[in-house]
């Protein structure tokens, strides 16, 4: 890998977050299922003993073709992915309305004098390519239906992108 270019299987999944439901809707009582791949040389432990396997937040069965978790949820309006470089010291936000499918992408960057990730102003720091990369590795189900997330528009509006 070339000096200062960054491999999109150097971010790995670090936490997820849920954001409540303020409307109070349940979404029928049916679960969304987020399906995030993590990279082959994932966490260097014994097979099936990662992030995901830890919270056990999933009812569905994983795929069995790669290295796909999933993550489940029914009555939250929105969850957040954050994806960490060690090696870049950077976080990628993904937050994913799942309503709606949109997608709001923010960007962190490790700063030494204040020892803290702080968020990037500007959208334009964030790689593009890097983001797209990221959402190539999630998908999501609901009621039998496979949503694949991007930064491009979609003909029917099922993704957006609003970087902040």
């Amino acid at each position: 890998m070339k000096e200062g270019v960054v491999d999109v299987a150097d971010f790995k999944l670090t936490t997820v977050s849920f954001l409540p439901n303020t409307e109070g809707q349940n979404h029928d009582g049916q679960d969304y299922f987020i399906y995030i791949k993590e990279p082959k040389d994932d966490y260097t432990s014994a097979p099936r003993s990662s992030f995901f396997d830890a919270l056990e937040i999933s009812k569905e069965a994983s795929i069995k073709n790669g290295n796909w978790r999933c993550i489940s949820t029914s009555s939250n309006q929105s969850v957040e992915l954050h994806f960490r470089s060690y090696a870049d010291k950077r976080i990628i936000s993904v937050t994913i309305n799942l309503p709606s499918y949109q997608l709001d992408i923010s960007s962190y960057a490790w700063y030494r004098q204040r020892k803290a990730f702080l968020k990037l102003e500007c959208p334009e720091q964030v790689c593009q390519d890097l983001v797209e990369g990221l959402l190539q590795r999630i998908f999501v189900k609901y009621k039998g239906k496979t949503a694949y997330l991007s930064l491009k528009q979609s003909k029917r509006g099922v993704t957006s992108k609003n970087f902040s």
